[in-house]
């Protein structure tokens, strides 16, 4: 069996292991862990591979695309389980504490705050963008996020550690699934024909800070 070749499952068709070549950047969508199985569509099929080979193929990749919080590297999202304190305040998540700092109202970011889970927290915030003191995307904006995640990461140093062994690879927010909508294409990117399409701002942001963090 060569370097990027593994044993896939096709569920539909029995449990038979069927044989295929996975090579660089080949792409995957609707990623789901159930134990330590990874199921994905391919081609309109779907398709199973254990954990530990899907983290041996993708690894060895020059781009580390993050999206579920669940799949390998799915730390780097900002709606992964990590709280932060801020102040004397906590918060679920990065994503939670990134907006509340678009706020200088407090009760507005005890509402954030309050929220269990941190789509909650985005949507609490989206439903008084009238009232947001730091604009969207705005320089402040991206800093706020720089921010958030140098304290996600000193907070919970063996983060640190993963970073530092992602090398020199590139990190990429895929929002392939997502599409173009809002900021999809400022903060990630998404696979169109082979190439990566869009600013990938939170990439870039873990990717500084992964070159800080060297030093």
């Amino acid at each position: 069996m060569g370097e990027n070749e593994v044993l896939v499952t096709f569920p539909n068709l029995g449990p038979e292991n069927i044989k295929i070549s996975l090579v660089k950047h080949w792409y995957i969508t609707h990623e789901n862990i159930i134990g330590d199985t990874v199921f994905f569509m391919y081609a309109g099929t779907m398709l199973s591979m254990s954990l530990e080979d899907y983290n041996k193929v993708f690894k060895v990749d020059e781009v580390i695309a993050f999206t579920s919080v669940k799949l390998p590297y799915g730390w780097l999202g900002n709606m992964s389980p990590y709280p932060i304190k801020f102040g004397e305040d906590t918060y679920r998540t990065t994503e939670a504490l990134f907006q509340a700092l678009r706020f200088k109202d407090n009760d507005i970011k005890a509402l954030i705050r309050e929220e269990k889970s941190p789509i909650g927290a985005k949507l609490v915030a989206k439903s008084r963008a009238s009232e947001m003191y730091v604009k969207p995307l705005s320089d402040k904006d991206i800093m706020n996020m720089k921010m958030c995640l140098k304290l996600k990461l000193l907070q919970h140093p063996n983060l640190v550690i993963e970073l530092l062994e992602t090398g020199d690879k590139i990190i990429i927010e895929d929002v392939t699934r997502r599409g173009d909508k809002g900021a999809n294409l400022v903060w990630g990117a998404m696979l169109v024909d082979g190439k990566w399409v869009g600013d990938n701002r939170l990439g870039k942001l873990w990717m500084e800070l992964r070159k800080e963090f060297k030093k």
